[in-house]
């Protein structure tokens, strides 16, 4: 359990940022920018955070407002409209046009067509061309 406190302005959005490190917890400045850190936890972890408010007057809410948080990356990339494509084709070479929605690698086989959408009818899977090798025998 990570707890922490932040001064925060009348209608103004506070930021806190929250870096899961360490098991310390502080909050910076009144104008509503803190940092707060929390023990150590796994890429892809979920979290329920759960806030309240006290203003000065020692009013406080009766009920807490909770939120979810995924931690790290666990959206894979995806290709934009009108990716991958080829351009530039000519006798013995073409330009393969690559968009996508975050940075990535892109990894690819290549293989001739032979009816069955060039690979004998059985595709590889993502994982087989991100894992590299020169494709099925």
């Amino acid at each position: 359990v990570t707890v922490g406190s932040i001064a925060v302005d009348a209608n103004v959005e506070a930021v806190v940022q929250v870096a899961m490190v360490s098991s310390r917890v502080s909050s910076a400045g009144g104008g509503g920018e803190g940092v707060a850190e929390s023990g150590g936890v796994s890429d892809n972890e979920r979290l329920t955070v759960f806030v309240c408010a006290l203003d000065a007057a020692g009013n406080a809410q009766d009920l807490t407002t909770a939120f979810a948080v995924v931690l790290g990356d666990d959206t894979p990339p995806a290709f934009r409209i009108g990716y991958p494509a080829a351009t530039d084709v000519d006798a013995g070479s073409f330009a393969m046009l690559l968009g996508l929605n975050e940075p990535s690698t892109a990894h690819y086989w290549l293989f001739e067509d032979d009816g069955n959408g060039g690979s004998g009818g059985n595709n590889p899977s993502a994982a087989e061309v991100a894992g590299g090798g020169g494709g099925p025998a």
